[in-house]
């Protein structure tokens, strides 16, 4: 089985960037420093009493996928996402 990137410099967007770790960080197949000073990552922050932070890619196209793989910044220390809600959200559009 091929495993491929189909998010692989996509465009996207989050709804809060700091300083400049812009969204498009998380599409450039780079993963092997997961600090912010190793600038690989997409960083949000939260904006006043912000709960939630966005970030999303535009595969430009229909795609079949069975799994998602993330990274999350770290600080290359290993830990767990318990405290994280993650949401996919599926969109279908019907063309006539």
């Amino acid at each position: 089985m091929i495993v491929s990137n189909l998010a692989f410099q996509k465009p996207t967007w989050q709804s809060s960037t700091l300083q400049i770790h812009s969204s498009d960080r998380a599409v450039d197949g780079l993963k092997s420093d997961l600090t912010a000073a190793g600038f690989q990552c997409a960083i949000s922050t939260r904006i006043f009493d912000e709960t939630t932070v966005m970030w999303l890619v535009d595969l430009e196209d229909v795609k079949s996928i069975n799994h998602i793989k993330l990274y999350y910044r770290t600080e290359n220390i290993t830990w767990g996402m318990a405290d994280y809600l993650l949401l996919f959200l599926k969109h279908n559009v019907e063309s006539t």
